[in-house]
């Protein structure tokens, strides 16, 4: 599976950048099946357990986006997962919070 890494910030105000980074990295140079992005937290004064982590990755063959956020905290960790979308679909999506608000999503980790 291709993967993009990034060392970054990582908070709220860039998770649109980082979806963005996502869809083009999907698209270019032709659509790709499967493609995994993961973000590290580039901040040097964080120790590894405080380290903030976003994982998206697709599965062309499930047709399934999975989102995790931070899956090394147990207090912290979130996931939702998209299934029945296409690579085509989620890469005219353009803001972060409408892919997790995605009308396919059908599982949302840790449940409430």
């Amino acid at each position: 599976m291709p993967i993009l890494r990034i060392d970054g910030p990582w908070n709220d105000k860039h998770l649109d950048t980082y979806w963005q980074y996502f869809t083009k990295f999907c698209r270019w140079p032709k659509y790709k099946n499967n493609a995994r992005l993961e973000v590290l937290d580039s901040n040097p004064t964080l120790n590894r357990k405080d380290t903030k982590r976003l994982v998206l990755f697709y599965k062309g063959n499930l047709r399934r986006l999975s989102v995790l956020s931070n899956p090394d905290d147990d207090t912290l960790a979130r996931m939702a997962q998209i299934t029945e979308v296409s690579l085509q679909e989620l890469c005219k999506i353009q803001k972060f919070a409408d892919v997790v608000s995605h009308p396919h999503e059908v599982t949302r980790w840790p449940r409430s």
